[in-house]
């Protein structure tokens, strides 16, 4: 902590951090300016994140720590250096409070401006709203590349089992056997596409809502399973591997089984 009015404290995004173009170490001297005056002081120290904020004024935080002496040698025009009072007032008359107030700030010098809790609210959803919308187009991207992922894999799968597949007609399989088939290999690829995306995406989920939850608001937030979702998911890939193996089959179809085996050779 300083010990004088010429030692002072800087916020760490601004001491001793390489990847800012003008950061300060320990122990040296700047010069502070004001209006009035001009001070050379030392910063002896960092402090962190102060405890309250200003809501959306998310630029006014302080970046500079220093002493009632120093702040009113520089500034002796100012008699109160307050910065921010938290008003609580009763629920029933927090209309007439916030109109007084809201009143108070229009009249009171530059500068001067009230925050409600009711802005604080809204801001507060906002931002949730931004993260998780984010995240949650990314997840839709994820889903989507898994969906086209296993389209290609089962499309290239019939393709390469072409003289399989007339073989088996040719030994007297009947065409409801072959649906039969094609749709138990696409059933057993939706179970395992849906049991890889339970094992291994729900720790990653959990995961990252702790860590949005820690960081957003210093606590575990609780995790949800998206079960609509899941299902919606598992639902799209059996609606995708029946019309392909309709489509598969309908396609050998348009050829005789001698003209199959011919284009196959």
């Amino acid at each position: 902590m300083p010990e004088n009015d010429r030692e002072i404290l800087i916020a760490d995004a601004y001491a001793n951090n390489p990847d800012s173009n003008n950061f300060i170490q320990l122990g040296e001297e700047i010069e502070l300016e004001t209006e009035e005056d001009t001070m050379t002081v030392t910063m002896v120290g960092t402090y962190g994140k102060p405890g309250s904020s200003n809501g959306t004024y998310a630029l006014d935080s302080a970046a500079v720590m220093i002493t009632e002496g120093l702040a009113r040698e520089m500034i002796s025009s100012v008699e109160n250096f307050d910065y921010t009072w938290v008003i609580s007032a009763d629920p029933n008359k927090e209309d007439s409070v916030t109109a007084a107030l809201e009143s108070v700030a229009t009249n009171a010098p530059s500068g001067m401006g009230l925050y409600t809790y009711a802005e604080e609210l809204d801001f507060l959803t906002l931002q949730q709203a931004v993260i998780f919308g984010g995240l949650q187009g990314l997840s839709w991207m994820i889903f989507l590349f898994g969906v086209v992922n296993l389209v290609n894999m089962t499309l290239s799968n019939q393709l390469s089992r072409r003289r399989e597949l007339c073989m088996m007609r040719s030994v007297g399989m009947t065409k409801r056997q072959l649906y039969q088939v094609l749709t138990a290999e696409g059933m057993f690829y939706v179970l395992f596409s849906a049991v890889i995306a339970l094992v291994a995406g729900t720790p990653v989920a959990i995961g990252i809502c702790r860590w949005m939850g820690e960081a957003m608001m210093g606590q575990v937030m609780p995790y949800q399973f998206p079960v609509g979702s899941m299902l919606l998911y598992i639902g799209v890939l059996v609606v995708l591997e029946l019309l392909l193996s309709i489509c598969t089959i309908r396609k050998q179809e348009q050829n005789s089984l001698i003209e199959q085996m011919r284009l196959v050779e």
